[in-house]
């Protein structure tokens, strides 16, 4: 703000304007200026501007640098500061030439530089913070990682400092004051307290915020993205060019100084800030769609009707039940997030019951690995069980017991992981002789931890036993011992006895997984003892016992809800009422999210959290915000307010009237002053931020922070609220494997999206990728279409052509498998031709067998074929039969549906005809057994979709020549546009023939209503009709009598009682004379002044505030005619009067109140 100097006289200085070099020399004097032309105006947020006109001759002479004004040219005003020129405009009328000079204050210096690829905490090795001094360590395997994260402001370390990185390329600047606020960040964390009141807990923490910026001014940087992610304001000395730095709640003080109408105000205008500015209901939702139907009744709307809430706008018996009905809600509230809680907890049990999956460790293929690598990574796995035992809540050290059964199924996968890997790394160590041995128990402890049902959830248990009984199934002809065979049995099969020994023992381990075994080691045939079978009924058991409580609770919240159902207040009346003054708009807070690792609580805190600040931001826009502008005289000229001068600039507050009275102050900021520093003289005009009402308090900080709420828009979104920002780091490679390698890292990371992953190595579940350009790469299975390698060691090839002298594989699939050599088990085969139309003679059988745990081909032809699953390319017949259906390939039909055990056959109506679900195509008909679900389709010309099943155009839609048109839907229903129900219940019909009574609340007829001939000839009254409510219509012929409880004609409102007429001021009613205790008859009630001026009574007895009767008037002071009281008679007037100022007749006979 400028400095305005003071005279002898105690008269304000005016200020003189100097041109300057770049280095702030002062060249000279302005002494051209066109001195009413100068206009300052310092802004908020913004760059100060400065105008004037500079004549280029005085006196004949050239003004002082004329010439020299060029753009990138300095000013210097006294006690204000330096600006910098642009171009002048140049105008020249053939007798005067003079330039437009305009200028922006210096700090428009820090426009001229930018900053490119600016990283700040980003975790990079390219963020400044890495590149900082001394401020990396590295691991055990030399991975960088940055000790400290860069703040604000750190004046002892400007390498960690952000307001010292951005200003190291502008030269002059310096850092001034930095308010400690701005450099911490207040978090504040929602619970429910033992009262079931939600809480919030706060607590600050050093402010740290992380940039990416490909490109941007300083300028832009500091006061857009630095102030709106540190929420702080800052303020530019153009004469000192220093930067300081405010909070935006400590930016400005309360200048104390009052301004009204009887002091300097001349003009003051204020206005709506924008158009549409008031918003009285919220659709909430947060980041990733993110509601807060659990904190609210099950629904994501909110209302605040607060603005409206008196006799302006609603009767005061509206207002008393509304305000009501809100405390209800929020007392409900507590009890409906204390069952909400309670719900989604045992639902995250219950789905933990259901969905249960072991660690993919287990699955893993850890003989890819080598020794050394299988070593190092049980040291992680040893740390993460030592790791999880550490974490909060998860495990009580004193009784040894888990508390959280994530944790305990993640311990628990981990030892059978431990043991894995141990005996992978026996069978990599074994010796020659004991390899096969090593690998089979590695392959025995592998199904063992399969068969920990423990680790398995129900769908996973249930899935397991869809897959056991198949295969039970397909193997129940090896279930007997081969001794127990009969000589001809072992005869007629075609394995020899070692490879039916295989299937037999494949048969007792399928029987053992599913049933479990006895004492003896034999398996049970009862389902329910052991096995796969009892962890389901001992799964469904639990999941049973849960869901039980869930829909008790369910109940209970339900019956809650229904507080929020307004109909249970409100007449339909009330509720018209209330539907007018809402004003719907979306409200989105995208920095409020959950994330995958959120518990149930966490999940619903963070619901009441976006509650809690869409409230918030429901107040500030469900009431008129104003805006402000102001003319005054200048108090700088004047030396009675020089006193001011200290604190009237720029971000302070002032204390304005509100109205002519000077009775309502109001206090707002300044936010931009515009005035002539050289004629001080002059007007001064200032305008002030938005300050926002809300919850009780008015502030300005969305405007400081160019975050103001936009109602003109169709969605209002919300800003960070003490929220850590994350937006912009970038996960590197160093960060991974240093975090992973750390002895505290206790989680995994489960999903994850990266826009480039660089790391020395990585194991992954699943890969998907467009490109990989790998120097090395190992891998359990892969698809390629063409690979070119020198040397390659796989466990699984998948390929369409490989061409190699050698390849070692463990599982190959290829297109046509030819093996040469005598000695092959595959050479009789390929010596035969096409094994695709060959038949193996059946004494050579055993001789062409083949067994294995997999078989993958191209192509393949058998008579029959067992095997858990098969999984092919391509599969080429006629016929494809399975356990439960059958697809003919020659001409299209099929046939699917559960308790089909017959193979082999064509058919099995009896099987078809006792299936509760199916699916067959005979050719001609399509049978379905079973619920059908689809998102759309189409029948014939019916159209089913989601929201509505119709022919046609749609709903409402008259038919054409070629067209007719029908909706069932979300809409209503419609036939044409002459038959139509909305989904209000709103029916129409061109015509209609009703049989029955009709019967109604209300009715409104706005055309003409007739009977058969057009009129009622007879008598309407309730004995041939029923009209509980109103009956009304706009024309009508009645020829007979009209019987009704009530009803209104021509704006009477007409009721047992009597009938009344209503307007704005005075309500009108004719009365029974009995049925109120005041036997009136007839009323008037002034609704203004809250009286009776008139009303007459069953006992005759009449009263009226004032009146006329045969020339004398009344009121309450008086009766009278003519002019009142002591008035002479005229020739058309004669006067009388008897009242408070005495008796007179005339002027001729006069006694007054005092009795003279």
């Amino acid at each position: 703000m400028p400095t305005i100097n003071y005279n002898y006289f105690g008269l304000a200085e005016p200020a003189n304007i100097y041109l300057c070099k770049t280095d702030n020399s002062i060249i000279c004097e302005l002494n051209g200026i066109d001195l009413s032309t100068v206009q300052y105006t310092p802004q908020l947020n913004n760059f100060d501007t400065l105008q004037f006109d500079v004549h280029r001759y005085i006196n004949g002479e050239e003004s002082n640098g004329y010439d020299m004004l060029d753009e990138a040219m300095y000013l210097f005003v006294d006690g204000i500061g330096y600006f910098r020129m642009s171009y002048p405009e140049v105008s020249n009328d053939g007798f005067d030439e003079y330039k437009t000079v305009s200028a922006k204050s210096c700090d428009c210096e820090l426009e001229l530089k930018t900053l490119k690829n600016f990283k700040v905490n980003c975790g990079s090795l390219d963020s400044l913070e890495y590149l900082a001094d001394g401020n990396t360590e590295e691991t055990d395997e030399g991975v960088k990682i940055a000790k400290g994260s860069i703040v604000l402001y750190k004046p002892q370390k400007p390498q960690l400092s952000l307001l010292h990185l951005a200003l190291e390329k502008i030269s002059g600047w310096t850092i001034g004051y930095v308010d400690e606020t701005a450099t911490m960040t207040e978090i504040t964390e929602y619970y429910q307290n033992e009262f079931g009141s939600m809480v919030g807990e706060t607590y600050t923490i050093p402010s740290k915020r992380s940039f990416d910026i490909d490109s941007k001014s300083v300028y832009a940087f500091l006061t857009q993205d630095v102030a709106k992610k540190f929420e702080c304001v800052f303020d530019f000395n153009i004469m000192e060019r220093k930067i300081n730095v405010y909070s935006v709640k400590n930016y400005g003080n309360d200048s104390g100084v009052f301004i009204y109408y009887r002091n300097l105000i001349q003009t003051l205008n204020y206005a709506p800030a924008q158009e549409n500015n008031i918003m009285t209901r919220f659709d909430v939702r947060g980041g990733d769609d993110l509601t807060i139907d659990s904190v609210n009744f099950g629904t994501s709307t909110i209302e605040n009707l607060s603005y409206y809430l008196n006799t302006n706008h609603i009767s005061d018996d509206l207002k008393r039940k509304y305000n009501q009905w809100l405390s209800d809600v929020e007392e409900a509230r507590k009890k409906y997030i204390y069952y909400n809680r309670q719900y989604n907890t045992l639902m995250e049990q219950r789905d933990e019951i259901n969905l249960r999956v072991p660690n993919d460790g287990l699955n893993n293929d850890w003989k890819q690995f080598t020794v050394d690598e299988l070593k190092t990574i049980k040291e992680k796995y040893t740390g993460y069980m030592e790791a999880l035992k550490k974490i909060e809540d998860y495990w009580d050290d004193k009784n040894q017991k888990w508390l959280n059964k994530g944790a305990e199924q993640d311990y628990l996968a981990y030892e059978g992981i431990l043991e894995l890997i141990d005996q992978t790394i026996k069978y990599k160590q074994a010796s020659a002789v004991d390899t096969d041995k090593e690998e089979d128990n590695l392959d025995d402890l592998l199904d063992e931890w399969n068969a920990k049902w423990e680790l398995f959830g129900l769908t996973e248990l249930k899935n397991k036993e869809k897959t056991y009984m198949q295969n039970i199934e397909a193997l129940e002809k090896y279930k007997l011992e081969w001794s127990e065979l009969s000589s001809s049995d072992q005869a007629d099969g075609h394995l020899s006895e070692e490879n039916y020994k295989i299937s037999h023992n494949q048969y007792l381990k399928y029987m053992k997984w599913e049933y479990g075994e006895d004492e003896n080691g034999n398996p049970y045939t009862e389902s329910g003892k052991g096995g796969c079978s009892k962890a389901i009924v001992e799964r469904q058991a639990e999941y049973d016992s849960l869901q039980s409580k869930m829909d008790k609770i369910s109940q209970s919240m339900s019956d809650i809800a229904k507080i929020n159902n307004k109909e249970s207040y409100f007449t339909a009346e009330e509720l018209t009422t209330l539907n007018k003054l809402y004003n719907d708009t979306d409200y989105v807070n995208e920095n409020i999210l959950t994330t995958s690792n959120y518990t149930a609580d966490k999940i619903i805190d963070t619901q009441y959290e976006l509650l809690d600040d869409a409230k918030t931001e429901l107040t500030k826009v469900c009431q008129p915000q104003l805006s402000f502008t102001l003319t005054m005289d200048n108090i700088f000229a004047m030396p009675e307010f020089k006193e001011w001068q200290g604190d009237f600039k720029i971000g302070n507050f002032i204390h304005l009237s509100f109205d002519t009275n000077d009775q309502y102050f109001l206090q707002l900021r300044i936010s931009s002053l515009t005035y002539n520093p050289c004629v001080i003289e002059s007007d001064l005009q200032i305008e002030f931020t938005n300050m926002i009402d809300y919850n009780g308090g008015r502030d300005d900080f969305a405007v400081l922070l160019d975050e103001s709420v936009s109602t003109a828009k169709s969605q209002i979104t919300g800003s960070v609220k003490s929220k850590l920002d994350t937006s912009g780091i970038e996960v590197s490679d160093a960060l991974i494997k240093a975090l992973v390698n750390s002895s505290s890292f206790s989680g995994a990371i489960s999903s994850g999206i990266f826009d480039t992953v660089s790391a020395n190595k990585g194991t992954f579940t699943e890969l998907l990728a467009k490109n990989i350009n790998v120097q090395e790469l190992m891998a359990s299975s892969g698809m390629f279409q063409t690979i070119q390698v020198d040397e390659t060691t796989s466990k699984f090839v998948l390929a369409l052509d490989i061409a190699a002298e050698r390849i070692s594989v463990g599982t190959l699939a290829v297109d046509r498998l030819i093996l040469r050599g005598e000695n092959s088990i595959m050479y009789e085969l390929n010596k035969f031709g096409d094994i695709t139309e060959t038949k193996i003679p059946e004494g050579d059988l055993d001789k062409y067998y083949l067994n294995g745990k997999h078989l993958q081909v191209n192509s393949l032809a058998a008579d029959r074929i067992l095997a858990n699953s098969i999984t092919a390319d391509q599969i080429t017949t006629d016929n494809i039969r399975g356990l439960n259906g059958w697809i003919n390939l020659a001409n299209g039909t099929f046939r699917f549906f559960n308790g089909f055990d017959k193979a082999n056959t064509s058919t099995d109506d009896n099987g078809w005809a006792n299936a509760d679900a199916g699916l067959s195509w005979d050719g001609i008909e399509l049978l379905v057994r079973g619920k059908l679900f689809a998102t759309s389709g189409e029948i014939g010309s019916w159209i089913i979709e989601k929201t509505a099943i119709s022919r046609g155009s749609g709903f409402n839609i008259a038919n054409s020549d070629s067209q007719y048109n029908a909706y069932f839907g979300e809409n209503g229903l419609s036939i044409s546009n002459t038959f139509i129900v909305d989904q209000n219940g709103k029916l129409t019909a061109t015509n209609a023939d009703i049989i029955g009574k009709i019967t109604a609340t209300s009715g409104s007829f706005t055309g003409e209503l007739k009977a058969a001939t057009g009129t009622f000839s007879g008598e309407l009254s309730a004995a041939t009709g029923s009209f509980s409510g109103e009956l009304k219509a706009a024309t009508g012929s009645f020829e007979g009598s009209i019987t009704a409880n009530k009803g209104y004609l021509g704006g009477w409102k007409i009721a047992d009682g009597g009938i009344t007429y209503d307007t704005d001021n005075y309500t009108v009613s004719l009365l029974n004379g009995t049925t109120n205790s005041s036997k009136d008859y007839l009323v008037v009630y002034d609704k203004v002044n809250k009286i009776w001026p008139f009303y007459v009574r069953a006992t005759g007895f009449m009263c009226a505030t004032n009146g006329n009767i045969a020339g004398w008037n009344f009121n309450d002071k008086a009766i009278y005619k003519g002019s009142g009281f002591n008035a002479a008679n005229t020739s058309t007037v004669t006067n009388a009067y008897f009242g408070t100022s005495g008796l007179s007749l005339s002027n001729k006979f006069v006694v007054t109140s005092s009795g003279t």
